[in-house]
């Protein structure tokens, strides 16, 4: 006997909808398609219910693959192709509110340059931005895009950098590149742990080399200290800036003494899968660990 689900009352279809489009990113990589795939049959079954489902489908994008990064880019051409009056047709910008990609190598195949003005209109506007360094060029080549504009049109405030190699250069010789730093106010990195130095609770090296002179408009600043712990970070240290004449200049001073900041633990922390030395940072980006740790650090600043 078939479910009347045309009969629920309007709010109930729309809360099973919710849930099942809902994607589990915390069963392995490898399963993870299969979570999406009630998601898919429902915005296959109708243009009614692909209304309803994709919006909480491409509410977090998580890309964790240059293939998946490649497939996404596309899928973002073709919509611009397509007719505004098709049936298929989403407007992206609206719907995506968190972007995370953990890899996407620049050497991308023969297949032709990426739209780099596509995901441009689509990471300026989201709520929170995660981006390894890994895939920097996605950040830095949108941000050169035909058009872009991020000293007037960037709004994402907020950003998360990973991995184990940060580098600012391919930020800081473009216009448009030091015109985003200075858009972005919270500045969070997840990069494992180094191997311990003498003092194992000092401050990693990469952080002296942020290029807080062009982060102006930086409010809060937050990274996983030094431990003798070598397996992932468990807990994170803090920076928020007090009072309308804060500067750059005291980030710097701030970040690279062990004085200064609050220390808060990870709740849901990264993976780090046995014989596997990537950390896999995906689940607490999408559990919001990320907004956990700065409201926590404000409540932890403002009593202090």
């Amino acid at each position: 006997m078939s479910f009347p689900f045309t009969r629920l009352p309007v709010e109930l279809a729309h809360e099973i909808v919710r849930i099942s489009a809902a994607p589990d990113y915390q069963v392995p990589t490898a399963k993870r398609p299969t979570s999406y795939a009630t998601a898919l049959s429902l915005a296959s079954t109708s243009h009614a219910l692909r209304r309803l489902t994709m919006p909480h489908l491409l509410h977090t994008i998580v890309l964790e693959s240059t293939a998946q990064t490649l497939s996404f880019i596309s899928s973002l051409s073709f919509q611009r192709r397509l007719d505004r009056r098709s049936p298929l047709a989403l407007d992206y910008s609206k719907l995506v509110r968190q972007f995370w990609c953990s890899e996407c190598w620049e050497d991308h195949g023969p297949d032709g340059e990426l739209d780099y003005a596509a995901l441009y209109k689509i990471i300026r506007g989201v709520d929170l931005l995660g981006l390894s360094f890994y895939a920097l060029h996605l950040l830095y080549n949108a941000l050169d895009s035909s058009e872009a504009d991020p000293r007037r049109d960037w709004k994402c405030q907020k950003i998360i950098f990973t991995g184990a190699n940060p580098r600012w250069n391919p930020l800081r010789i473009s216009h448009s590149g030091v015109d985003w730093m200075g858009r972005i106010t919270h500045l969070m990195f997840w990069i494992p742990p180094p191997v311990p130095s003498e003092e194992p609770t000092s401050v990693p090296h990469w952080v002296a080399e942020i290029p807080f002179s062009d982060f102006t408009s930086l409010t809060h600043m937050a990274f996983p200290p030094i431990s003798n712990d070598l397996s992932v970070p468990v807990e994170m240290v803090a920076h928020v800036a007090k009072g309308s004449d804060f500067t750059p200049a005291v980030f710097r001073e701030w970040a690279t003494s062990r004085k200064h900041g609050v220390v808060i633990p990870f709740q849901s922390p990264p993976i780090c899968r046995v014989g596997e030395a990537q950390v896999r940072w995906e689940v607490p980006f999408v559990m919001g660990e990320a907004s956990r740790i700065w409201a926590e650090a404000d409540r932890l600043t403002k009593d202090a």
